[in-house]
């Protein structure tokens, strides 16, 4: 039996002083963090063959963040906006400029609990070794999230500034946004549940198998304060209405209405099986060489912040986005009904819905993801000390949780940024009830595919050295990446191969070699004692690249999409790079009205990193096991600048140049060790 307990603690003061709101941003965010563990095992031998392993785990978190009790809310700066962070702690300004300063980092308390209990049994009979067990695990996340509690303004150069330069924008009091809503409160649990069984038998002296089948159900998580909500565009076109909620507009769900799940966003998935086959195969049964290959499928649940968007929606949240508001001074001067908060909470059945409402939303028979995954390797054993092998890694990955808009505005001749929300799709088709609606960003099931093939050559420690290399070779692309949030992935939400392309961690080529020799000594005397006992090691990194996607900022095309992307007009390959200039700029030209942009997904390739490390030690034998090891360390060692990504954001001031490496310069360790 044993047991464990940890604990840690980070606290930080913010970096506010009271006066200057650049102190803000996130790396300014005061923190007040702990993290605790703990762990209970007991292993009990029920007989020689047959064994019980009982394990308990509890985990929990605690992540506080403030921008300084001093801040108060846009009212103080003279602004008809109301803070619902009546907290000090959670009180901050959010300001985004764009090409001006970045917005302040916004505060929170995150806290997280999480229990587990499992039972393992492995039962050892004749070739077989057969292990069986069952495993539950319960999440839960507490959160206040205000961060567009306060109102958040957005200058981003479209009133004054020519679409780059928001400070303009900004000195004259004309955001290009303004987006309000109440305090993002969370407090979700979530049940997951595994059954298990797996066998290894070996068959013979040649033949391994190894076949497995797991149990694992999705039970779909809920929330105790009961955000929940789902737009219908059978009941919007239908003209179907809630009967929880009597207002609200149609195509709104709420639980209690028909259809709608039980404390839940999405139905559970009962029948999830995942069967796993592996071979291990010796051709010729002297231990030399070896085929293996192996294939499974493997759910994942999303993570409980997923959900963590609902509870922004109307009536909860009400979320609202307001395109060119009047003034600064005063951002619901021409919004219809003026301004729309404080709202009552809990909600009333006959509350009012805001016009131009944000909202979320998740199919009701949503999957979890799914990846299906292969392998075949060949092995060799070689010269004594020596193995060689070649492997192929592929997987197809289903239902990654990425979003796309239902509801984006329909361009025409004459369209303006001042009529978007009279020409979003809803409204079109029945202005009355589309007039609530602006953004709907809906959850999408996203696809990927991975293949790889990995080449190592190793050699075991022999006359004093040893060395380890694999070179990958490998290919990865899917339609988007899960996030956070569900937020819109593509330029044409329509037309989900328009964010077809590399994966973000996507690296063709990554090569890995390790070193290490040992001396043993030259000649006698004092000339093998200065000689013996040394230690050298060195580990060399090379890669790739990152995929790159250009974008453009602001609305050009005029649909109230993010995502937009420039248009392609020549080739973006240069001879001769500079940080300056990492690629043609003039290959590129801003998306015009109507348009999103050609430009592929990953269509630029970030700088290629190489780096290496390299470790020089001495033993000192004392006497008997006395011995002292004295070890000098450099990180890059050849001190190479690690050129970060370049600025990909046409009509930035920095498009296409490198403003940030990506590592540390060279770094120099020295240690001493006294062992006896």
């Amino acid at each position: 039996m044993f047991g464990r307990y940890y604990v840690a603690n980070y606290d930080r003061a913010p970096a506010f002083d009271g006066n200057d709101l650049l102190l803000t941003t996130g790396s300014g965010l005061g923190l007040d963090n702990r993290v605790q563990t703990f762990s209970l095992g007991h292993d009990y031998v029920l007989s020689p063959r047959l064994i019980s392993a009982t394990r308990f785990a509890l985990a929990r978190s605690r992540i506080h963040r403030s921008q300084g009790s001093e801040l108060d809310s846009w009212t103080s700066l003279g602004s008809n906006v109301w803070s619902a962070a009546t907290d000090p702690g959670l009180r901050f300004f959010s300001l985004n400029v764009t090409n001006g300063f970045p917005g302040a980092g916004f505060p929170g308390q995150f806290e997280s609990t999480t229990y587990q209990v499992s039972e393992d049994i492995d039962w050892i009979r004749n070739a077989h070794q057969v292990s069986f067990g069952a495993a539950w695990i319960r999440p839960g996340l507490d959160v206040i999230g205000p961060f567009q509690a306060n109102g958040i303004f957005t200058f981003n150069g479209s009133r004054v500034g020519g679409g780059r330069l928001g400070l303009a924008d900004m000195m004259l009091g004309l955001p290009s946004q303004f987006r309000q809503g109440g305090n993002q409160l969370v407090r979700q649990k979530m049940d997951y549940v595994g059954v298990y069984v797996q066998d290894v038998w070996r068959m013979n002296d040649r033949i391994t198998l190894n076949a497995g089948l797991r149990w694992e159900p999705y039970v779909a998580p809920h929330d105790d304060y009961g955000f929940y909500s789902r737009f219908n565009m059978d009941w919007f076109v239908a003209g179907r209405r809630s009967t929880v909620f009597m207002n609200a507009p149609a195509g709104l769900m709420f639980e209690g209405d028909e259809g709608f799940p039980r404390n839940s966003n999405t139905l559970n998935k009962l029948s999830q099986v995942a069967p796993r086959l592996g071979i291990v195969w010796d051709p010729r049964g002297d231990s030399v060489q070896t085929i293996r290959a192996a294939a499974g499928i493997y759910y994942d649940s999303p993570k409980l912040w997923q959900y963590g968007r609902h509870p922004l929606n109307a009536p909860f949240g009400n979320t609202v986005e307001v395109t060119n508001p009047a003034s600064f001074a005063d951002p619901w001067a021409a919004y219809a009904g003026g301004n729309p908060f404080p709202t009552p909470m809990p909600p009333p059945s006959d509350i009012r819905f805001p016009l131009a409402g944000t909202y979320v939303t998740m199919p009701f028979n949503l999957d979890p993801m799914e990846v299906r995954q292969w392998n075949v390797s060949y092995q060799r054993q070689f010269a004594t000390s020596w193995m060689a092998s070649v492997t192929y890694l592929g997987n197809r990955t289903y239902n990654t949780w990425i979003g796309k808009e239902l509801n984006p505005a329909v361009y025409r001749p004459g369209a303006t940024q001042a009529d978007l929300e009279s020409r979003r799709r809803l409204f079109l088709i029945n202005p009355d009830q589309g007039r609530y609606y602006s953004t709907i960003q809906e959850a999408f099931g996203g696809t990927g595919r991975y293949d790889g093939l990995v080449l190592t050559l190793q050699r075991r420690l022999n006359r004093g050295w040893t060395m380890n290399t694999n070179l990958t070779l490998s290919e990865c692309v899917n339609d988007g990446e899960p996030g956070v949030d569900i937020t819109n992935s593509f330029p044409d939400p329509d037309n989900p191969s328009t964010n077809e392309g590399p994966c973000d961690a996507d690296r063709p080529y990554i090569l890995n070699s390790s070193w290490v020799y040992q001396s043993g000594g030259i000649g006698g005397g004092w000339a093998r004692r200065l000689t013996t006992d040394w230690q050298i090691g060195t580990v060399f990194q090379a890669r790739s690249g990152s995929p790159l996607t250009p974008s453009t900022t602001g609305n050009r095309s005029l649909t109230g999409l993010g995502n937009q992307r420039p248009v392609v007009v020549g080739d973006p390959d240069l001879e001769d790079r500079t940080i300056t200039r990492w690629f043609n700029t003039d290959a590129f030209a801003g998306n015009q009205p109507g348009s999103w942009g050609d430009t592929p997904r990953g269509f630029l390739t970030g700088p290629a990193y190489w780096n290496i490390d390299l470790a020089l030690s001495r033993v000192f034998r004392v006497a008997g096991d006395t011995r002292i090891e004295v070890r000098a360390e450099a990180f890059n060692v050849t001190n190479r600048v690690h050129l970060g990504n370049p600025n990909v954001t046409f009509g930035s001031a920095d498009f296409g140049r490198i403003t940030a490496t990506s590592g540390d310069a060279r770094v120099l360790q020295f240690a001493m060790k006294y062992t006896f």
